[in-house]
């Protein structure tokens, strides 16, 4: 893969970690529980800091990083305010969005990382990728956790 193509691939995957990041912190703006807000700042950050690491790599191969976020993901933040704002902010909710967020992402690491990059460029984007894993899993036993505790409340 050419570097050109390189930088290409990793504009897409430095969208993505832009779109979740702020994802992230709007999820954390709207939250009420304070484990579940901690849990969203610190995605937002750990985005952050992986878009940091992929801005590096684009200027090491000499291109421009771009920082422009999709439209699909700013109905999702959109989305995510409405949640916040209708539902008397359901934290269940945002951990169900943020579940979704977190599927497209993968799928933007997953395609990044079939390219064939460059090896250590590969296993960057690779531990980053292992990361988000990590991440949909948590976000899945909080959304699982708040479901049975709202059963439980129900009874």
């Amino acid at each position: 893969m050419n570097s050109h193509d390189t930088i290409s691939v990793l504009n897409d995957l430095i969208e993505s970690c832009f779109d979740s990041q702020r994802g992230f912190q709007e999820a954390a703006d709207n939250a009420t529980d304070t484990t579940v807000k901690k849990f969203f700042t610190e995605t937002s950050r750990d985005r952050g800091r992986f878009m940091m690491s992929l801005m590096r790599e684009v200027r090491t191969l000499g291109g421009g990083p771009e920082v422009r976020g999709s439209a699909a993901a700013s109905l999702h933040r959109l989305w995510i305010k409405i949640i916040g704002t209708l539902s008397g902010r359901d934290d269940r909710n945002l951990l169900a969005e943020a579940e979704r967020g977190e599927a497209s992402v993968i799928k933007s690491y997953e395609q990044a990382l079939l390219t064939g990059l460059p090896g250590y460029i590969h296993s960057l984007v690779e531990a980053q990728y292992a990361s988000i894993k990590r991440t949909q899993e948590l976000i899945k036993n909080m959304l699982a956790a708040a479901k049975a505790a709202s059963a439980a409340v129900s009874r």
